[in-house]
């Protein structure tokens, strides 16, 4: 803490301090020589101790070697304490320490130091733990803003903030504004300030100047002033939304889990930034039969307490894998016929029974002649997963109608044989030049 500082030599309010101090102030003899006091000061480490700590006190500007004499006035408790320290060889004391007790709390002070010997003066003030603010129930510190009166003698309010817990001096009998904000958030957490309290004093809302409270700080009462705001939880996430893995042809469902929400809203990025989901408005949210071009996407949700905020939850992302559809393709099996023969596709069924042969490719390639060969397919959808494979063409040998007829007669002398009638085959073509006749 900044230390204020003060210096005097023929002020009015030093004087009629000084009256008041005067049945303890010794006689002794003033300085005989001319000393420039502009730089004579005396300060304390703090503006404002606890009790329990030690004010430390300084000076510097002083004539070297010089007795200061040092008189601490208590203006609630009307007591003054007399010290004296020696300046060093640069003009300057350090190491005083003023222990701060219990009867001081909300007590001014006023220390004045002299010059014995240079007839230099100095003032200045501190006071002890005049008004604290703290806050219960929120895990880390909380801002406060407040508007207050010092007790070091400046006429003027403060306008400023604190962070809990700290402790300032105001001035006895003086209001401090101030204001606790009213929601937080930690986390997947939103707390509301449920209650401010007070030890001692008067506490009204709303404050002035626009802020949430008022606090009258008494003085003389020799207790600690405290100001506590407590804080409970109004809106919290237990449990974020999971990603979700399905295959094509089901469902997939993202949920969460809160207390204290009023309302929800889900939404959807699919790579654009997030949209509203319409009529997407409960703990859960089902996406029905999503196609594997919505693998990616992203969902949340925005919970909502009345009187208390919002808060969104974590994005959770959706994965669609291909399914696995029914595909039939025949081949042939059969007895030569002389026709051409290839595959054909039976079905092409998906996991919603629709009809997929649209995405199946059957090769033209046909087989006329044994023993036939193979025929390829293939089937590709973006829903799918994707095959392909081949079918047999399997041509047997068909069986030709063939007459060859040989001789029945009687000895003539002449050479006889057989003779090919005719060779058929299955279309009636003629197979003569298949057919061979022996000669003997």
């Amino acid at each position: 803490m900044k230390t204020k500082i003060l210096q005097t030599r023929t002020s009015t309010l030093l004087l009629s301090l000084l009256l008041l101090m005067a049945l303890g102030w010794s006689n002794t003899v003033r300085a005989q020589e001319p000393f420039d006091c502009g730089s004579a000061l005396v300060w304390t480490d703090k503006d404002d101790y606890a009790p329990g700590e030690f004010a430390l006190i300084s000076g510097s500007g002083w004539l070297p070697g010089e007795t200061v004499d040092l008189m601490l006035f208590s203006t609630n408790l009307q007591a003054y304490e007399h010290f004296e320290v020696m300046a060093d060889g640069a003009g300057s004391f350090t190491g005083l320490y003023y222990e701060i007790l219990e009867i001081h709390l909300g007590e001014e002070f006023v220390l004045d130091a002299y010059g014995m010997t240079s007839g230099c003066e100095a003032v200045c003030y501190f006071t002890d733990g005049n008004v604290t603010f703290s806050q219960s129930g929120f895990p880390t510190a909380v801002t406060v803003s407040y508007r207050y009166i010092p007790a070091t003698g400046a006429p003027n309010p403060i306008t400023t903030t604190g962070t809990t817990s700290f402790t300032f001096a105001s001035a006895n009998n003086n209001d401090v504004n101030f204001s606790y904000p009213i929601n937080l958030t930690s986390g997947t957490s939103i707390y509301k300030l449920n209650t401010v309290g007070i030890n001692t004093g008067s506490l009204t809302t709303p404050g002035d100047y626009g802020y949430n409270y008022k606090f009258v700080s008494p003085g003389g009462t020799n207790s600690a002033r405290t100001v506590t705001g407590t804080y409970a939880v109004c809106l919290e996430i237990t449990g974020q939304p999971s990603v979700q893995t399905v295959t094509y042809g089901n469902d997939a469902s993202f949920s969460v889990s809160e207390t204290g929400a009023t309302s929800y809203q889900w939404q959807v990025n699919t790579g654009s930034g997030w949209v509203d989901l319409s009529g997407a408005t409960g703990d859960s949210y089902m996406v029905s039969k999503p196609t594997v071009t919505m693998s990616g996407y992203q969902y949340r949700v925005i919970v909502t307490a009345s009187g208390c905020g919002a808060l969104t939850s974590s994005a959770a992302t959706l994965t669609v894998n291909r399914a696995t559809a029914t595909i039939v393709v025949n081949g042939y099996e059969g007895v030569y016929d002389g026709d051409p023969h290839g595959a054909s596709l039976v079905s092409a069924i998906g996991v919603n029974s629709e009809d997929l042969a649209s995405s199946v490719t059957v090769a033209p390639t046909t087989y006329t002649n044994v023993p036939g060969g193979e025929v390829a397919w293939s089937f590709e959808n973006i829903n799918y997963v994707s095959q392909s494979g081949t079918v047999d063409i399997d041509i047997t040998p068909a069986t030709a109608v063939i007459v060859v007829e040989g001789y029945e007669g009687v000895y003539d002398g002449a050479a006889h044989g057989a003779t090919l009638v005719s060779a058929d085959g299955v279309n009636d073509e003629d197979l003569t030049e298949s057919v061979t006749v022996g000669t003997e």
